[in-house]
């Protein structure tokens, strides 16, 4: 049985066309604040000055999730769709850390993209103000037939 899986990345504040740096600037100024929290009692950002990219770019991040991500045969049965978003942090080695479920659609869905997310190889880690820091990152993924 042939499965087709659509993915489709929404990538906040990253390569958008009406994101411009003055933007980036306020919004940065206005939430600096309220972005950090603490994760197992490190700190972790939000936004920041070099975001994390997955080695090779988007590109190679849908292409990474097309031969990796399985339909669940049960959901591909019941012809179930849905948009699953996973949270995770990518860590100042560019390791994928606390994956977690953000929204999910339903339990088999949800699982397999949690799995393909842990199994993901280390990113690029982000930056702030040259430093390598935790960045929280959060990646629907779209199931579609």
């Amino acid at each position: 049985m042939m499965k087709t899986i659509k993915l489709s990345l929404l990538l906040l504040l990253v390569n958008s066309s009406v994101y411009s740096q003055e933007m980036h600037d306020k919004y940065i100024m206005f939430i600096q604040d309220s972005l950090e929290w603490k994760t197992n009692g490190i700190d972790t950002i939000i936004i920041v000055d070099e975001m994390p990219l997955y080695k090779g770019g988007e590109v190679k991040l849908v292409k990474y999730l097309e031969r990796n991500l399985d339909y669940p045969e049960a959901a591909y049965k019941e012809k179930v769709e849905g948009v699953v978003k996973v949270g995770f942090i990518v860590d100042i080695d560019g390791a994928i850390v606390n994956v977690s479920l953000v929204k999910g659609v339903r339990y088999d869905l949800d699982n397999e993209a949690l799995r393909v997310i842990r199994e993901m190889p280390k990113w690029i880690p982000g930056k702030q103000k040259g430093k390598r820091i935790r960045v929280k990152y959060v990646l629907p993924i779209s199931f579609r037939l």
